[in-house]
């Protein structure tokens, strides 16, 4: 569900003005236009977390980025979509989690220790 919400939002914001455009254009638009307002933030913040979107692999993978987007728009289901998703990855023992949790952890966004994480 909360991958079709990501595309409705990319959609929204590609919309039909867009539609010349390529999914990798795309991508760079909306990480350009990031700081514009708070949906579009959300869509880079999304962006940020996932490389990209299915099948198109455009940013690398940037949780603190995503983390700082997300809280500048207020978005605090995103921020706690992105914290769930990071636990329960690193939990299954997947390091880039992990790493992204130490990262969030080292600039004082999170208050967890990181080290009974899995």
């Amino acid at each position: 569900m909360k991958y079709l919400f990501a595309a409705l939002i990319l959609s929204a914001l590609a919309g039909p003005a867009f539609a010349e455009e390529t999914p990798k254009q795309q991508c760079e638009r909306i990480i350009a236009e990031a700081e514009k307002g708070p949906k579009q933030m959300v869509a880079a913040g999304n962006l940020y977390s996932r490389g990209g979107w299915p099948g198109v692999k455009c940013v690398k993978r940037d949780y603190v980025r995503a983390f700082e987007l997300y809280a500048k728009a207020g978005a605090r289901d995103s921020i706690n979509g992105l914290l769930y998703d990071l636990e329960a990855k690193a939990n299954q023992g997947m390091e880039y989690a992990r790493i992204g949790l130490v990262k969030l952890q080292a600039r004082g966004y999170i208050w967890v220790d990181v080290e009974q994480v899995r």
